[in-house]
């Protein structure tokens, strides 16, 4: 009712009644028929709206848990952001904050993939179980150790 186009074909309508080549009934039987299928289509849009609204909502918490699942804890550094998968390596998301944090954490060390269970230890304890698989620059050689996290810098533990 409320589009340019339909006001166009009504003002034609009117203007073709006062030029006598259309009746008025004929243009009222038209305009019930629009008002009698208006009538009939709405309870059948605002179900699909109301569909649509809940699909919409269902996203938006699936989108906050994944948003709060890839969160791995909070920056140890600044204590205000939260460490999470930047792609090629975990970082804080405070990086663009008032006091910038540029603490982040490599995803592969000494040719081993860190993974996030080991990443939330660094962050929360300091230090991770031990993990095998690390691979010595000089030598090439297999070892395992723990990865500890001082001053935001990480390192071998071998106790």
């Amino acid at each position: 009712m409320t589009s340019p186009e339909m006001t166009a074909k009504w003002e034609l309508a009117l203007k073709q009644i006062s030029q006598n080549k259309r009746t008025k009934d004929n243009f009222v039987e038209q305009i019930k028929k629009f008002v009698t299928k208006i009538i009939n289509d709405v309870p059948g849009q605002m179900e699909q709206s109301m569909s649509l609204t809940s699909q919409v909502k269902q996203q938006q918490v699936s989108e906050a848990k994944a948003n709060e699942q890839a969160q791995l804890g909070t920056c140890p550094l600044c204590k205000q952001g939260k460490i999470v998968d930047k792609g090629s390596f975990y970082g804080c998301t405070n990086y663009k904050g008032e006091k910038p944090c540029k603490f982040t954490l490599p995803k592969k060390w000494s040719e081993k993939a860190i993974g996030k269970t080991a990443i939330k230890a660094l962050i929360t304890k300091g230090t991770t179980a031990k993990l095998k698989g690390f691979e010595s620059k000089k030598t090439g050689k297999k070892f395992d150790a723990k990865l500890k996290l001082t001053n935001g810098k990480i390192s071998f533990d071998f106790n």
